[in-house]
């Protein structure tokens, strides 16, 4: 009942005005926030680097193609290219067992009978429907529909690849049985030629050799830079890349390489910037390293006043207008409080502002923040509003009268289950908390420390 609770109120809303008149902020006002607020005013603690930096796309201009690879290349292409050639095949099937009746030799002259059929035109369709035991696909005259390597049991496959469009085999034997079989089509995928595929091949060649070559030239600027740590002319050599120098940047942002936060990160390490030293290697991201080193490190610093004074200004008199305005939503709450009629404690240009209803969970177009003060303050009495200054989101201020409170006499059967599925839910998880801390409380754990070493 209480969620489905609706609340009329009523607004007067007081703007406040930084640009009145009667708003006097003095040099020493600003003086005396300056020196209270000095942490908000600092410049931040800010470094510039040198540094190498090496990409693998740098590499990919050194590395020349071994032409023999590019030819090896194309030949496994074509080989698998091949392999994913397709037949279209009919067989006839029989089935062999252990009885007399249909071991091998008994089928043998039945299947050499179908073959000569074949031999004297008759249909291999029909002779299939007819004859074959495969259930599958008798009914469609032996068809198999297209069938790639890999799919067959060997013997079928074997004899099926080595077939010519259009041939009968001869009986080929299987686990399954004695097949006869049709080669009816032959589907071969579109070979590129070596031109065409010579792009891919190449980029694929010089991928290869770039990953090997990044990591070892990574390795090496690493060592070097480990190894000579006070400058970079070590790493300038093994790479021979000139180092660049970045801007003025702080620990929170930068630009160019410094906005990376692992550049940043190692530009602010204390080896760099206590120690005078080089950078371990930093992986901005797998392509892409770097190695710095300390060009220029200005410590954290106050502002000057002058910079910020126009800030503290309007700060101040924002919370003047503000204190001012508040004074006046008090007075006037007073004054209704005392008996006056709502009307006559309006100032010019003043409006009532409702009544509007409102609900706990759907504040529609009031602000938030007046909806949940309505919900706070206390019922009317004696016909009277109940009456709450509030600050509303925009920054001005207003005065809530509350003038009704409505609650729901029934509550829906579905509403009810619901509240009481939630609540159920509540105690389950709660005891079902209560039971794991004890169970945790109360273990013995043993720990195979020999497992972490």
């Amino acid at each position: 009942a209480l969620q489905q609770q609706e609340r009329d109120i009523r607004l007067i809303k007081f703007n406040v005005d930084t640009g009145s008149a009667d708003i006097v902020v003095t040099e020493q006002d600003v003086e005396n926030y300056y020196k209270s607020n000095a942490d908000k005013y600092m410049t931040p603690e800010s470094v510039s680097v040198e540094y190498i930096e090496l990409t693998s796309d740098e590499l990919a201009s050194s590395i020349d193609v071994d032409e023999s690879r590019l030819a090896e290349m194309y030949d496994d292409y074509k080989r698998s290219a091949l392999e994913k050639e397709e037949r279209k095949a009919r067989h006839i099937l029989m089935q062999t067992g252990t009885s007399a009746e249909n071991n091998k030799e008994a089928l043998m002259p039945r299947i050499e009978e179908l073959q000569q059929k074949l031999n004297d035109g008759e249909s291999f369709e029909d002779l299939a429907a007819e004859y074959s035991d495969d259930p599958g696909s008798a009914k469609q005259g032996g068809d198999l529909g297209w069938v790639s390597m890999g799919e067959m049991v060997k013997p079928f496959e074997e004899a099926l690849f080595s077939m010519n469009k259009g041939e009968v085999s001869g009986v080929v034997e299987t686990q399954f049985g004695l097949h006869l079989i049709k080669l009816e089509d032959i589907r071969t995928p579109e070979l590129q030629t070596l031109a065409e595929k010579r792009s891919e091949f190449e980029q694929e060649l010089k991928q290869d050799a770039i990953s090997s070559m990044f990591y070892d030239i990574t390795e090496n600027m690493a060592v070097t830079a480990y190894e000579n740590p006070e400058s970079l002319d070590a790493v300038v050599d093994a790479v021979n890349k000139q180092p660049e120098k970045t801007e003025l940047f702080t620990r929170d942002s930068g630009t160019g390489v410094a906005g990376n936060q692992k550049f940043r990160t190692a530009a602010f390490s204390s080896s760099v910037i206590e120690q005078g030293l080089n950078s371990d290697i930093i992986e901005i991201t797998p392509d892409h390293v770097a190695v710095l080193r300390l060009l220029e490190h200005q410590a954290a610093s106050k502002k000057p006043l002058q910079e910020v004074r126009s800030d503290i200004e309007n700060i101040l008199r924002l919370k003047a207008a503000h204190e001012v305005t508040m004074a006046a939503a008090e007075e006037a709450k007073n004054q209704i409080l005392s008996g006056a009629a709502v009307e006559t404690v309006l100032a010019d240009n003043q409006v009532v502002e409702g009544p509007d209803t409102v609900k706990r969970t759907a504040p529609g177009n009031v602000d938030p923040v007046v909806v949940g003060a309505a919900f706070q303050m206390p019922y009317p009495e004696n016909e009277k509003p109940s009456i709450q200054v509030v600050n509303l989101i925009s920054g001005d201020i207003a005065l809530v009268l509350l003038d009704k409170v409505a609650t729901p006499v029934e509550i829906a059967n579905d509403q009810i289950k619901a509240v009481r599925q939630q609540l159920e839910n509540d105690v389950a998880n709660s005891d079902f908390e209560f039971a794991l801390a004890t169970l945790k409380d109360a273990a013995e754990i043993q720990r195979n420390t020999s497992l972490l070493q």
